[in-house]
């Protein structure tokens, strides 16, 4: 992706979880810790329901998340959020202001078959639920020698 720093891949998927939205208002990305790309930020998905991801891991590998949030409707009202991982109450609740970037992420890697993330508004909130950016790492443990042998 040209404007990431790490050189991550980003790969719109809004219409599976929800209805796209965005803005060409920039962001605030002070103190967010993993350098969001500004134009992944400006863009969302928003949904009247919760917003679910899925898929299947390998319980043997180690998985990180990173969740980025980014409120691009210019508005007073208030969108509160709790994220659930397979039905748990995982992190939140939390609210967004207007034009911040914050970001929800794993402090330990999980071990895992299947995970089911849910993003969900929160009693309170004036919105639905809001996703601009979902990251998944998974530690590859490297086989055999860390250098060359002739080296």
């Amino acid at each position: 992706f040209p404007d990431d720093a790490y050189d991550r891949i980003w790969t719109p998927s809004s219409s599976r979880y929800g209805t796209p939205v965005s803005t060409a208002a920039t962001l605030n990305e002070q103190g967010t810790r993993f350098s969001l790309p500004p134009a992944v930020m400006r863009t969302a998905v928003a949904s009247a329901h919760p917003i679910l991801i899925t898929w299947s891991g390998e319980p043997s590998d180690s998985y990180h998340f990173v969740l980025g949030f980014g409120e691009v409707l210019a508005s007073t009202l208030q969108r509160n959020l709790t994220i659930k991982l397979n039905g748990d109450h995982w992190y939140g609740p939390f609210s967004l202001n207007n034009r911040d970037i914050f970001t929800v992420f794993t402090t330990r890697p999980f071990h895992l078959a299947q995970y089911s993330f849910t993003v969900e508004a929160s009693q309170g909130s004036d919105y639905g639920p809001i996703l601009n950016a979902f990251e998944v790492y998974r530690f590859v443990q490297p086989g055999g020698a860390a250098t060359f042998p002739q080296d």
